[in-house]
């Protein structure tokens, strides 16, 4: 059966999930949930083919918009302000990821296998609901970051930011910790749990360094260390390849 062919067998919707506007790809035999997150200043159409790769292999997935992106309130990324925006509302929407994500977990339906994956700031996003949230049975981590801070310190050196990325956010009058929510400070909340990265080795965006950090501490911790992966790739800068894909379907 061709792809065109399998492409007609799959039902998309544009949803909205307690305020967050998702689209969602839904194969004839669901074998697997999956959310996907996409990256800083991109948005969930932007996704739209891969999700459906991933359905033509059977599984349901979720892209939602991240806030202050696509049909929500999106910044201006095209203003010049670009390393103000980031100190400003990275880590703020990586927070809100996660808090928001046990309404996404609610649609999906408790008691049930669910992946989180997402490339860039989406794969940050993944490994931040992967850590929070017991309910989440694997996580994928393309050209992201499973260490937070690190990541932040690298950017900090590497950067001229007129302003400092704080070591925290305020959401709602309340204040949440980036250490607090940093997978590479919580490892023993992964209790084992598969995990998948992916990353070029010329990522000129998000450093590989910070990834492999999490990845030789997480196996040190691991009972099977078998369960998590780090595969990187020659040459490649901060891109999903299709070799990145195949590795993401055989793996799940």
């Amino acid at each position: 059966m061709g792809f065109n062919n399998l492409l007609d067998n799959l039902e998309e919707n544009e949803i909205n999930i307690a305020g967050i506007p998702c689209i969602e790809i839904v194969p004839p035999e669901i074998k697997e949930d999956i959310i996907f997150y996409h990256g800083w200043s991109s948005r969930k159409e932007n996704q739209v083919f891969r999700g459906q790769i991933l359905a033509c292999h059977g599984f349901r997935v979720i892209l939602p918009d991240a806030p202050y992106h696509g049909q929500r309130n999106r910044l201006d990324f095209n203003s010049g302000n670009g390393e103000e925006l980031l100190a400003n509302y990275f880590f703020e929407i990586l927070i809100r990821s996660i808090l928001e994500s046990e309404s996404l977990i609610d649609y999906l339906g408790r008691n049930k296998p669910i992946t989180v994956a997402g490339h860039s700031m989406g794969g940050f996003n993944a490994a931040g609901v992967f850590t929070a949230r017991a309910d989440i049975s694997k996580m994928i981590n393309i050209n992201g970051s499973s260490a937070w801070l690190k990541t932040r310190d690298i950017w900090l050196d590497e950067i001229d930011f007129n302003q400092p990325i704080k070591d925290e956010v305020i959401i709602d009058n309340i204040k949440y910790s980036l250490r607090e929510y940093d997978p590479y400070f919580n490892l023993d909340k992964a209790n084992n749990r598969p995990v998948l990265l992916l990353h070029g080795e010329e990522d000129s965006s998000v450093s590989l360094e910070a990834q492999e950090d999490y990845y030789q501490a997480a196996k040190e911790i691991y009972e099977d260390d078998e369960r998590i992966s780090l595969v990187t790739y020659e040459n490649l800068n901060h891109y999903i390849i299709d070799k990145m894909l195949e590795e993401i379907i055989n793996w799940l």
